[in-house]
């Protein structure tokens, strides 16, 4: 069987990706994992979100926390976060990141995703 090449591929897909990022929960239950390639992005890790919410049950309070790390992480002073983070994934077999917010929800994990988006890998 002759696999599909990628520009066959955008002939008839042409919004398809190779591969991209996504998104997944983390869950602290006793049998549950995140997959082995996930990049966790927690406060505990240098990709982590460090605008706390008042009220993580009101989606709009999600939304400015988000927006207040979408303007952070913009900053010249935060350019050693971006590179580091778009060197990890770039050189490694991530394909997930990883936060405790629910993937229903908005989450600064979208916003790394954007700048990976942005960068045409």
């Amino acid at each position: 069987m002759r696999q599909v090449t990628e520009a066959e591929l955008k002939q008839f897909y042409p919004d398809f990706v190779p591969w991209q990022l996504g998104r997944v929960q983390i869950i602290r239950k006793k049998d549950h994992h995140i997959p082995e390639d996930a990049l966790t992005v927690t406060r505990r890790t240098p990709f982590g979100n460090p605008f706390y919410m008042t009220d993580p049950k009101d989606p709009e309070c999600h939304e400015i926390v988000v927006r207040e790390f979408r303007k952070w992480i913009a900053k010249p002073e935060q350019a050693w976060r971006v590179t580091q983070f778009l060197n990890l994934v770039r050189h490694s077999e991530f394909h997930h990141l990883a936060c405790n917010c629910k993937t229903s929800e908005i989450c600064h994990a979208d916003v790394w995703i954007e700048i990976w988006m942005k960068q045409g890998v």
